[in-house]
């Protein structure tokens, strides 16, 4: 059985947020570095918890410094639109700082100050919000597998 432990064992600089994002695709990256940067990241399971219609949330990252997406044997990359064709699936966060996340077909490295959330229909979210109802449905998802076991 796979069990996904989404607790916020991190809270700095929102990597409980990234965890809660666990088979997430960001589909869209806007700004610059060092500045402000803007993604899109679709995670239908988890949206579907919050009001109004919707694929997906919005994340800006403020005071960004480093943005970089490696693909598995290829070098860093860092322009937003060929990281954004990756469509890179958001896995498990390996490092804090700077921010490593594990993704399906490469690993994404960031640090920036400071992160907001929102549905991609404008709600605020906050991070606890997005980690409780990540935790909410995996502890569901849980309880079906056994069910069918």
């Amino acid at each position: 059985m796979f069990v996904v432990d989404l607790r916020p064992r991190f809270a700095v600089n929102g990597v409980a947020v990234w965890l809660s994002f666990h088979d997430g695709t960001i589909e869209r990256i806007v700004g610059e570095v060092p500045g402000d940067v803007t993604l899109d990241v679709c995670v239908d399971y988890l949206r579907n918890r919050f009001p109004g219609a919707g694929t997906g949330f919005r994340v800006t990252l403020s005071d960004c410094a480093l943005f970089e997406y490696e693909p598995y044997d290829e070098p860093a990359i860092h322009e937003f639109a060929e990281i954004s064709k990756r469509v890179p699936m958001v896995m498990a966060v390996e490092c804090e700082s700077p921010i490593v996340i594990n993704c399906v077909m490469g690993t994404l490295r960031l640090a920036y100050g400071s992160m907001s959330i929102s549905t991609d229909s404008g709600q605020f979210i906050s991070a606890e919000e997005l980690n409780q109802a990540s935790i909410d449905y995996w502890s569901e998802w849980s309880a079906r597998q056994r069910h069918t076991e």
